[in-house]
């Protein structure tokens, strides 16, 4: 969660999508997101005065864990499970993606 805030509309090319920060936290690696043509879309036509995409309620960038924080605030509100969480859509990007490739697997076999 902590490189998404990071992501920038300087940062938004055609294919790829870089951080502010291009490095995970985490591991260290460079961090590069392909960017489908619908986002593609979408980011070109988002007017942003920001220096990242996601801001607080101030207009400022968020910082440490403040996004995760926020996110769980936005669950509660919504009254979702407490296992809902930002890994959670993490995993399930990950889990459609690979729905996706097999899916695709089976279609060219």
């Amino acid at each position: 969660m902590n490189e998404i805030v990071h992501l920038a509309p300087m940062s938004a090319r055609r294919e790829i999508l870089v951080p502010a920060r291009p490095k995970q936290e985490k591991i260290g690696a460079t961090l590069a997101i392909p960017v489908h043509p619908h986002l593609q879309t979408v980011l070109d036509a988002t007017p942003s005065a920001h220096l990242t995409f996601l801001v607080t309620a101030t207009g400022k960038p968020y910082g440490g864990n403040a996004l995760s924080e926020q996110f769980r605030n936005w669950c509660d509100a919504a009254r979702l499970p407490k296992r809902c969480k930002p890994h959670g859509l993490r995993k399930a990007a990950d889990q459609a993606r690979l729905a996706r490739n097999a899916l695709a697997k089976a279609v060219i076999r």
